[in-house]
């Protein structure tokens, strides 16, 4: 599937269309892949594992975006086949090998659907996971919702450079919709608990657990 949205007039040079054309790269990485690319030690994987096992929220942080759909994708290999798996994408996303797979997609424009209301339309299909793919606004707060509200086990990816930028960054997006405030959010991020997988050069690291979130970041501990 290919997108070639318009530029505004005044974002491109007087006298020359321009136009953009993304294809959507489907991700389809196993954190059993990355251990034998030497992407991720056998000690990250077995704790990333045990996360997704346990059924933790888990937030993939850091890299470029096609390192973190690829890092989600490896996470997301963790779930047992049996288990109901929505997922949400902007476009792409991961591919998960689940026989139980809904996958949807955002849909711009007028009459469109935003992820926001696809994350709560995830909510009511009942899925035991819900796997988001990149957060880039005000549906922060609606995968903030559902993690707390233990309604589905959400696995989600943002743009950080460490796992201290994602939770400041995960508030700052669910601000943007307008509806808590930052008191309310903080004690949000701590009630969904978090853990957080940093993709540095081309590797996972060990998952650190959001434990509180105070006036400047959150505390974490090595899981």
């Amino acid at each position: 599937r290919r997108r070639a949205p318009r530029r505004r007039p005044a974002a491109r040079r007087a006298g020359r269309p321009s136009g953009t054309i993304r294809k959507p790269r489907a991700a389809k990485a196993k954190l059993e892949d990355l251990v034998a690319g030497g992407a991720c030690s056998e000690e990250a994987a077995e704790a990333i594992t045990r996360c997704v096992r346990e059924k933790r929220n888990v937030i993939v942080a850091g890299g470029s975006a096609l390192e973190r759909i690829d890092a989600l994708a490896a996470v997301a290999s963790a779930i047992p086949a049996a288990e109901r798996v929505v997922s949400i994408a902007h476009t792409g996303g991961p591919l998960l090998p689940q026989a139980d797979w809904l996958r949807l997609e955002e849909t711009g424009g007028r009459g469109g659907v935003a992820l926001g209301e696809l994350v709560r339309t995830a909510q009511r299909l009942r899925a035991e996971r819900l796997i988001v793919a990149e957060l880039r606004g005000e549906e922060a707060l609606d995968v903030l919702l559902a993690m707390a509200g233990g309604q589905a086990c959400a696995i989600t990816s943002l743009h950080a450079t460490a796992w201290r930028d994602a939770v400041a960054r995960i508030e700052i997006l669910a601000l943007l919709a307008g509806r808590l405030p930052q008191a309310a959010l903080r004690d949000l991020i701590a009630a969904a608990r978090p853990v957080v997988v940093e993709v540095g050069a081309r590797s996972l690291s060990t998952p650190f657990e959001v434990t509180a979130v105070d006036a400047a970041t959150g505390r974490s501990h090595l899981i």
